[in-house]
């Protein structure tokens, strides 16, 4: 716990504890705990969901999106309850999902029966509002993680080290074709996953990890340059899968290469990002963790469970990981 919020908690306390009649001093700490101990550290998804994409907003709502199918799941970080909201059919697989708190649209990148596709879903419905089919680039494209800006939605493409670009209209929703662009040297080609998180940086470029190479990497818009963001710290960052941004706060999920999400402090000086690692959050209950959101004072992981010898019958779940602070 921050010293701001143990402060805070502390006073609250104190207040309590003198607002109740004699005799009942203890009753303010019990219900203090209780509400502590009601904290979620982990929901449940369906048996043989398959997650690889989570995202949040409004509030404690959250959502999966399933590899083997299943559509998208909305739940409650709170309770941990959950529902399907758009059911899945065969030969549909949703990857990386982004929601729009400005239009309230889960965005959704993956595949229908084999085209590449990203979908604009109402989050409180799951009403497809939007289904973008990507054209087809040699030799496969497999659309990972996704971002929605003010004017476009960003989507990496892994296998051809690519970005698919989106324009939005007023309404947050498609308003013109989608565009592949190629991510330029210096970033790096190796490995088959390459291009994976992307997350929207305040000067209105993108940072993007690698899942091979490792490394953060800068990509201007404008420019269609791209710069690497030097990192100092420990762990170093040698992979990476799924990206969350708040303020200069990011968090690369399995940054280290490990089952823990690396926490790297980004800034701007002279023109230039650079970032230091603040350390990684982790816990024994995750299962290789994908992707990740901030919601609710608590990061949480999606455990996709890669190696599971059977999917389709095996369980999955979000784990809830304390932030550094706390």
């Amino acid at each position: 716990m921050s010293r701001a919020r143990f402060l805070a908690v502390a006073a609250a306390g104190a207040l309590a504890v003198a607002l109740v009649p004699a005799g009942s001093a203890q009753a303010a700490p019990a219900a203090a705990q209780t509400a502590v101990k009601a904290r979620l550290d982990r929901v449940e998804l369906p048996v043989g969901w398959q997650p690889e994409g989570i995202t949040s907003g409004p509030g404690s709502r959250f959502y999966s999106g399933s590899l083997a199918g299943g559509g998208l799941l909305a739940g409650d970080l709170r309770t941990g309850k959950t529902e399907v909201i758009l059911p899945g059919k065969p030969g549909l697989t949703i990857a990386g999902l982004f929601f729009d708190r400005s239009s309230g649209v889960v965005w959704a990148a993956g595949s229908d029966a084999g085209t590449p596709t990203v979908w604009g879903i109402d989050g409180a419905s799951g009403k497809v509002r939007a289904a973008v089919a990507v054209p087809a680039v040699a030799p496969a494209a497999f659309l990972n993680d996704l971002v929605a800006t003010r004017t476009d939605v960003w989507v990496t493409e892994s296998f051809g080290n690519r970005l698919v670009r989106i324009p939005l209209n007023r309404k947050g929703l498609p308003k013109a074709a989608p565009v592949v662009l190629p991510i330029p040297a210096p970033y790096p080609t190796t490995g088959q996953f390459k291009a994976n998180g992307v997350r929207a940086l305040s000067d209105g470029s993108l940072v993007l990890n690698h899942s091979g190479a490792g490394g953060l990497w800068r990509y201007d818009p404008k420019r269609a340059k791209v710069t690497e963001i030097k990192v100092k710290g420990a762990p170093a960052t040698l992979s990476g899968d799924g990206l969350d941004l708040r303020g200069n706060t990011l968090y690369n999920v399995r940054g280290s290469g490990g089952q823990d999400v690396t926490v790297v402090e980004l800034a701007k000086k002279h023109g230039r990002w650079s970032g230091t690692v603040q350390g990684v959050l982790s816990s024994t209950d995750v299962d290789v963790p994908t992707t990740g959101t901030l919601a609710k004072g608590s990061f949480w992981v999606v455990n996709a469970r890669f190696g599971n010898p059977s999917p389709a019958t095996a369980s999955f779940w979000v784990t809830r990981l304390d932030l550094l602070d706390d």
